[in-house]
Protein backbone atom coordinates (compact mmCIF):
# COMPACT_ATOMS: atom_id res chain seq x y z
CA UNK A 1 0.00 0.00 0.00
CA UNK A 2 2.94 2.19 0.86
CA UNK A 3 4.54 1.94 -2.63
CA UNK A 4 0.84 2.77 -4.42
CA UNK A 5 0.32 5.75 -2.14
CA UNK A 6 4.19 7.14 -2.94
CA UNK A 7 3.78 6.20 -6.69
CA UNK A 8 0.61 8.73 -6.84
CA UNK A 9 1.71 11.07 -4.74
CA UNK A 10 4.71 11.24 -7.17
CA UNK A 11 3.34 11.28 -10.60
CA UNK A 12 1.31 13.72 -9.15
CA UNK A 13 4.34 16.34 -8.74
CA UNK A 14 5.32 15.22 -11.64
CA UNK A 15 2.57 15.58 -13.82
CA UNK A 16 1.04 18.62 -12.50
CA UNK A 17 3.46 20.87 -14.94
CA UNK A 18 3.02 19.18 -18.18
CA UNK A 19 -1.16 19.50 -17.53
CA UNK A 20 -0.49 23.15 -16.48
CA UNK A 21 1.09 24.00 -19.74
CA UNK A 22 -1.40 21.83 -22.03
CA UNK A 23 -4.53 23.99 -20.81
CA UNK A 24 -2.44 26.85 -21.26
CA UNK A 25 -1.48 25.81 -24.29
CA UNK A 26 -4.87 24.82 -25.52
CA UNK A 27 -6.08 28.39 -24.27
CA UNK A 28 -8.18 26.98 -21.61
CA UNK A 29 -7.42 30.37 -19.09
CA UNK A 30 -10.08 29.75 -16.68
CA UNK A 31 -8.69 26.33 -16.17
CA UNK A 32 -5.25 27.03 -15.69
CA UNK A 33 -5.89 29.94 -13.05
CA UNK A 34 -8.66 27.67 -11.39
CA UNK A 35 -5.58 24.91 -10.99
CA UNK A 36 -3.90 27.39 -8.95
CA UNK A 37 -6.91 26.69 -6.30
CA UNK A 38 -7.71 23.04 -7.06
CA UNK A 39 -4.13 21.87 -6.46
CA UNK A 40 -4.29 21.03 -10.45
CA UNK A 41 -7.37 19.39 -10.59
CA UNK A 42 -8.16 21.53 -13.37
CA UNK A 43 -5.44 21.23 -15.23
CA UNK A 44 -5.70 17.77 -16.21
CA UNK A 45 -9.53 18.58 -16.89
CA UNK A 46 -7.94 21.47 -19.47
CA UNK A 47 -5.53 19.04 -20.61
CA UNK A 48 -7.13 15.67 -21.25
CA UNK A 49 -11.05 17.14 -22.09
CA UNK A 50 -11.82 16.89 -25.59
CA UNK A 51 -13.78 18.53 -28.34
CA UNK A 52 -17.20 16.91 -28.71
CA UNK A 53 -16.66 16.82 -32.28
CA UNK A 54 -13.15 14.46 -31.96
CA UNK A 55 -13.43 10.78 -32.05
CA UNK A 56 -12.67 9.26 -29.22
CA UNK A 57 -9.72 6.94 -28.56
CA UNK A 58 -10.25 3.26 -29.07
CA UNK A 59 -10.54 0.57 -26.24
CA UNK A 60 -7.51 -0.67 -26.84
CA UNK A 61 -5.84 2.96 -26.58
CA UNK A 62 -7.38 3.56 -23.10
CA UNK A 63 -6.29 0.17 -22.03
CA UNK A 64 -2.74 0.67 -22.87
CA UNK A 65 -2.84 3.93 -20.61
CA UNK A 66 -4.76 2.44 -17.59
CA UNK A 67 -2.33 -0.24 -17.87
CA UNK A 68 0.74 2.27 -18.96
CA UNK A 69 -0.26 4.91 -16.19
CA UNK A 70 -0.32 2.08 -13.55
CA UNK A 71 2.89 0.56 -14.22
CA UNK A 72 4.18 4.25 -13.90
CA UNK A 73 2.55 4.52 -10.65
CA UNK A 74 4.43 0.70 -9.19
CA UNK A 75 7.69 2.28 -10.72
CA UNK A 76 7.39 5.77 -8.86
CA UNK A 77 6.21 4.42 -5.82
CA UNK A 78 9.22 1.69 -5.80
CA UNK A 79 11.61 3.58 -6.56
CA UNK A 80 10.17 6.76 -3.48
CA UNK A 81 9.83 3.51 -0.73
CA UNK A 82 12.77 1.78 -1.50
CA UNK A 83 15.73 3.82 -3.60
CA UNK A 84 18.45 1.60 -2.33
CA UNK A 85 18.56 -0.98 -5.26
CA UNK A 86 18.83 2.10 -7.59
CA UNK A 87 20.67 4.42 -5.79
CA UNK A 88 22.56 2.85 -3.64
CA UNK A 89 23.35 3.29 0.15
CA UNK A 90 25.05 6.93 0.89
CA UNK A 91 26.08 7.23 4.18
CA UNK A 92 24.09 10.91 4.39
CA UNK A 93 21.31 9.23 4.04
CA UNK A 94 21.73 6.47 5.85
CA UNK A 95 22.14 9.24 8.84
CA UNK A 96 19.19 10.90 7.91
CA UNK A 97 17.16 7.63 8.22
CA UNK A 98 18.37 6.61 11.19
CA UNK A 99 17.85 9.64 13.23
CA UNK A 100 15.04 10.75 11.79
CA UNK A 101 16.15 13.65 9.92
CA UNK A 102 15.46 15.61 13.47
CA UNK A 103 19.00 16.74 15.24
CA UNK A 104 21.11 15.41 13.00
CA UNK A 105 24.99 14.88 14.10
CA UNK A 106 26.97 16.85 11.16
CA UNK A 107 28.70 12.98 10.83
CA UNK A 108 27.43 10.63 7.87
CA UNK A 109 27.71 7.47 8.77
CA UNK A 110 30.47 5.14 8.00
CA UNK A 111 31.19 2.23 6.30
CA UNK A 112 33.20 -0.24 8.33
CA UNK A 113 33.12 -3.61 6.22
CA UNK A 114 29.79 -5.38 6.36
CA UNK A 115 27.96 -2.90 8.78
CA UNK A 116 28.23 1.04 9.10
CA UNK A 117 28.46 2.80 12.17
CA UNK A 118 26.04 5.93 12.62
CA UNK A 119 25.50 8.57 15.66
CA UNK A 120 22.14 9.43 16.84
CA UNK A 121 21.58 12.30 19.29
CA UNK A 122 19.63 10.92 22.78
CA UNK A 123 15.87 11.92 23.75
CA UNK A 124 17.57 13.97 25.99
CA UNK A 125 19.38 15.50 23.05
CA UNK A 126 22.79 15.43 25.47
CA UNK A 127 24.79 13.60 23.71
CA UNK A 128 25.39 10.89 20.42
CA UNK A 129 25.09 7.67 20.60
CA UNK A 130 26.80 5.24 18.69
CA UNK A 131 24.71 2.66 16.66
CA UNK A 132 26.22 -0.35 14.64
CA UNK A 133 23.43 -0.37 11.74
CA UNK A 134 23.12 -3.34 9.27
CA UNK A 135 21.49 -2.81 5.75
CA UNK A 136 19.51 -4.90 3.87
CA UNK A 137 19.12 -4.93 0.41
CA UNK A 138 16.15 -3.41 -0.15
CA UNK A 139 17.47 -0.79 1.63
CA UNK A 140 15.51 -1.56 5.53
CA UNK A 141 18.80 -1.33 8.22
CA UNK A 142 18.83 -2.29 11.95
CA UNK A 143 20.71 -0.92 13.96
CA UNK A 144 21.54 -2.22 17.89
CA UNK A 145 23.99 -0.59 20.13
CA UNK A 146 22.69 2.82 22.13
CA UNK A 147 23.87 3.51 25.60
CA UNK A 148 21.58 1.28 28.86
CA UNK A 149 20.25 5.05 29.90
CA UNK A 150 16.77 6.29 29.15
CA UNK A 151 17.26 8.50 26.57
CA UNK A 152 18.68 5.76 23.72
CA UNK A 153 16.98 2.78 23.30
CA UNK A 154 19.13 -0.54 22.79
CA UNK A 155 17.55 -1.26 18.83
CA UNK A 156 16.07 0.82 15.67
CA UNK A 157 15.02 -0.08 12.65
CA UNK A 158 13.52 1.78 9.86
CA UNK A 159 14.11 2.16 5.55
CA UNK A 160 15.72 4.28 3.55
CA UNK A 161 13.47 6.35 1.30
CA UNK A 162 13.61 8.85 -0.99
CA UNK A 163 13.00 11.67 1.70
CA UNK A 164 15.85 10.75 3.16
CA UNK A 165 17.97 10.73 -0.55
CA UNK A 166 16.40 13.79 -0.41
CA UNK A 167 16.81 15.29 2.70
CA UNK A 168 14.02 18.03 2.33
CA UNK A 169 14.23 19.28 5.85
CA UNK A 170 17.96 19.98 5.63
CA UNK A 171 17.42 21.36 1.73
CA UNK A 172 15.16 23.71 2.75
CA UNK A 173 16.21 24.98 6.18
Amino acid sequence: MEVLLYGAFWLWLLALIPVAVATLAKGRLLLFFLGWITLGIAWFVGAFSTDPEADSRSPRAEAIWLWGSLAVIVALGLLATRPVPVLGVDGRALQYSVDGGGFSSSDNCVQEKAAWTCHVYDSNLSGSVPYRVEIGNFGCWTATGGWPTEGSPRRLSGCITIWDEIRLWNTIF
